[in-house]
């Protein structure tokens, strides 16, 4: 009882006319039936009547009808106050029905379209998208292929080949292969011959002209002593500046001819 005092109101005079024409109509639409039937015909017209004019006087002293299914807009509700429409005239109205039916499936079929439209659009971007997964699959697959063939290579690499995959180590490549690398011994290291424990005079006179000409030798190099270190120390640096810019294949094909 709560939401009918609460919710309900009574009807315009409009509704109420609306509800006995659509009364009127059934009646009529129930007496044709009985056309041919004065027994019956007769006291269903004064029935039908009889319900007509007394749910009409019900209606108009206050009866209360519940609120309309979907209100219009900007129109509040109207429960407990008289003479204000809320929207219950329009949903009696066969005609007003017919044309918001017509106006709803007008705003539905663009909305349809679009719905068909995005659903085209979703299929063709999940067949992209498959696409690009297809080729993500292929690009990792090629990866682990030139991975595993690049250490390969490392592996079978030149013991004397610099690491390609360090690019900073050009000081370490001069220190190693300038400071440390020497054709000939220093003055200071003392000469030992290999037959210093013979007895052998003879053998004694040719070593003894053995480490002459190895003097003279050593002596005839010092000019040029130098040059060695500086010939490794600029293939070192060579290198480093064609492994920069040069790709791994290539940089190996010239290492190692």
């Amino acid at each position: 009882m709560s939401a009918v005092n609460t919710k309900w109101s009574k009807l315009d005079g409009a509704t109420v006319e609306a509800i006995s024409t659509i009364i009127s109509d059934t009646s009529i639409t129930v007496l044709h039936r009985w056309r041919d039937n004065q027994r019956r015909y007769q006291p269903g017209h004064d029935v039908l009547r009889a319900f007509a004019g007394k749910l009409r006087n019900k209606l108009r002293k206050g009866q209360p009808f519940p609120p309309a299914s979907t209100q219009p807009p900007g129109t509040k509700s109207a429960a407990g106050k008289s003479g204000a429409s809320d929207g219950r005239r329009e949903e009696l109205s066969f005609e007003s029905i017919v044309d918001s039916i017509d106006s709803m499936e007008t705003m539905l079929n663009p909305l349809l379209h679009s719905v068909g439209l995005l659903e085209k659009q979703k299929a063709k971007e999940e067949t992209a998208l498959e696409k690009e997964y297809e080729t993500l699959r292929t690009l990792e697959a090629n990866a682990k292929a030139e991975a595993a063939g690049w250490r390969e290579r490392m592996r079978k690499a030149h013991p004397l080949a610099p690491d390609p995959r360090k690019r900073d180590d050009a000081p370490e490549l001069d220190r190693l292969s300038g400071d440390k690398l020497s054709l000939v011994k220093k003055e200071s290291t003392p000469l030992v011959g290999v037959f210093s424990d013979a007895t052998d005079e003879a053998l004694l006179s040719i070593s003894k002209q053995v480490a002459s000409h190895m003097s003279s030798i050593q002596k005839n190099m010092q000019p040029v002593q130098d040059v060695p270190p500086a010939i490794a120390k600029s293939r070192a640096a060579l290198q480093v500046v064609l492994q920069t810019y040069l790709a791994p294949q290539q940089f190996e094909r010239i290492l190692l001819g």
